[in-house]
């Protein structure tokens, strides 16, 4: 291996507009999480907080990383704070927080988690990618003119 080469691939993330790009996902994906209803919001919403990274993030930015992380991020913040608000829903009622009416958003929850988690972060990925080529190409045909 030739010298100042690394064996393997670094992964570095712009914290700022995957952060910026994880936040407007779950401001958008957590209302409908929390009516426990499915709707395409929920299952698109990769798309949302990667398109935002992939815009933030510069030129030679990791865009693939960026959106990534923002999708998955949000995903799964969601995902645990669906639990969170089904245990403290069920204990303000009365119940237990091991109640049905607990277990019900726990499971839908776990659901989001282990499945809408990895398909979000795809999501983000692509879509900050596709965003980010768009942005570059429209201020390059912008300074060209």
């Amino acid at each position: 291996m030739a010298p100042g080469l690394q064996a393997l691939p670094t992964f570095n993330v712009n914290w700022k507009p995957t952060l910026l790009g994880a936040a407007v996902q779950f401001a958008v994906i957590i209302l409908p999480m929390v009516r426990l209803d499915i709707s395409p919001v929920i299952v698109l919403g990769g798309l949302l907080g990667g398109a935002v990274a992939g815009v933030l993030t510069g030129r030679y930015g990791n865009v693939m990383n960026n959106g990534l992380v923002a999708g998955g991020l949000a995903g799964t913040l969601a995902s645990f704070a669906l639990i969170a608000y089904g245990s403290y829903a069920s204990w303000q009622l009365g119940f237990g927080l091991d109640s049905l009416f607990a277990a019900q958003y726990g499971f839908q929850g776990l659901a989001f988690l282990f499945i809408l988690v990895p398909f979000h972060a795809a999501e983000g990925a692509l879509a900050a990618l596709l965003s980010n080529a768009v942005r570059v190409r429209t201020l390059d045909r912008l300074a060209s003119s």
